[in-house]
């Protein structure tokens, strides 16, 4: 088989030559792999997925050629071939994750605050978050659309603002300064506004003056309540430092973690140990 082979490619005329070894050598490399090439599905998955985050949705003409030249390339090779096979799945699996993220953002999509508003509202808190490393209390707020406002925002308190019985499902009346979320703050940075997109968030900001409660929540945060205090009993039982990390691990609480400290882990990699992750599960 291999010397009818080499007698194809060397008989073959000279501009063909190298394109028809070229093939010999794919063919037999994917005949060696071929136990491994299901691997490969999801890898043309996240490429769609690759694809969409650079260009969007403009992307999608190109892509479409691609796939329909390698479809083309794919059926001219001929269908026995592995390789033909390997070149129609990457022109079905590219185009699903392209899809998938596409549906996502769709899905997710919701009005983002066009310029920076500074004014009064009413809205409904959904998350409380503690950040004491800074004195910030953050509330993701609903705010129904009044005064034409997103849906969905972030506002940051300061322990002087905050009230405990502002609590998820009460409805409180405050002043901010709200902006679009913002991006990256150099070329391939921590994109925040990708993030926010995808967390449904319009705008974010901080409170002006007092906030005042208009109406209280009407279940009581049992959860909430418990998780804050097995916080605040993790952070004044351990040294100052170690306590934060340990309510980090045990409730999933970051807010109490130095900045110093958020890098400190970042630059040693272990960050994602403060995430939710298999860590917690064995903790508990």
């Amino acid at each position: 088989m291999t010397g009818n082979c080499d007698a194809l490619i060397y008989d073959a005329p000279a501009p063909k030559k190298w394109a028809v070894a070229g093939l010999y050598h794919i063919e037999n490399w994917l005949d060696v792999e071929k136990d491994h090439l299901p691997l490969w599905i999801p890898v043309g998955v996240g490429v769609g997925i690759a694809i969409w985050q650079f260009t969007g949705q403009f992307g999608l003409l190109t892509l479409s050629l691609f796939c329909a030249a390698a479809i083309i390339f794919g059926v001219g090779v001929g269908r026995s071939k592995r390789l033909s096979a390997v070149l129609i799945c990457t022109a079905v699996t590219v185009p699903i994750g392209f899809a998938a993220i596409s549906v996502k953002s769709a899905v997710v999509a919701s009005p983002v605050l066009p310029k920076i508003w500074i004014g009064e509202f009413y809205a409904r808190i959904n998350k409380v978050e503690m950040i004491t490393a800074r004195d910030v209390i953050r509330l993701q707020l609903e705010t129904d659309g009044h005064q034409r406002l997103p849906e969905n925002v972030r506002v940051n308190l300061t322990s002087e603002q905050y009230h405990d019985s502002f609590q998820p499902g009460a409805v409180i009346r405050l002043r901010a300064r709200l902006m679009p979320p913002a991006g990256p703050a150099l070329p391939g940075g921590y994109d925040f506004a990708r993030r926010a997109w995808f967390q449904g968030l319009g705008a974010t900001g901080s409170a002006l003056g007092t906030v005042s409660l208009y109406k209280a929540s009407p279940d009581v945060p049992m959860f909430a309540s418990g998780r804050a205090r097995l916080t605040d009993h993790v952070v004044s039982s351990m040294p100052q430092g170690s306590g934060a990390i340990g309510a980090a691990l045990i409730t999933g609480d970051q807010g109490h973690i130095a900045e110093a400290d958020a890098q400190a882990m970042r630059d040693a990699g272990l960050a994602h140990l403060l995430s939710i992750s298999g860590l917690h599960v064995t903790v508990f």
